[in-house]
């Protein structure tokens, strides 16, 4: 079995780090379910508390769609 290099998320470079969950959750074939999970594991600080609330808010069940999510300013940071 293989060993990957881990890239968390604590909020900064949203972008980057999409860029490195997106091929690896693809390699795996994962649902979107799933890939939501493996993020989640993946999330650091209190970035961990905005991704629940957004779940929870907006109900988003497609990683897609909580991409987007993920791009706009975290807590109302510009």
């Amino acid at each position: 079995m293989g060993s990957i290099d881990v890239s968390f998320f604590y909020g900064e470079d949203p972008e980057r780090w999409v860029e490195w969950i997106d091929p690896f959750v693809a390699t795996h074939s994962f649902t979107d379910f799933e890939t939501r999970l493996v993020a989640y594991g993946f999330i650091e600080s209190d970035v961990m508390s905005w991704y629940g609330d957004e779940i929870s808010r907006y109900g988003l069940s497609r990683w897609d769609d909580l991409k987007v999510f993920l791009r706009v300013p975290i807590y109302g940071q510009d």
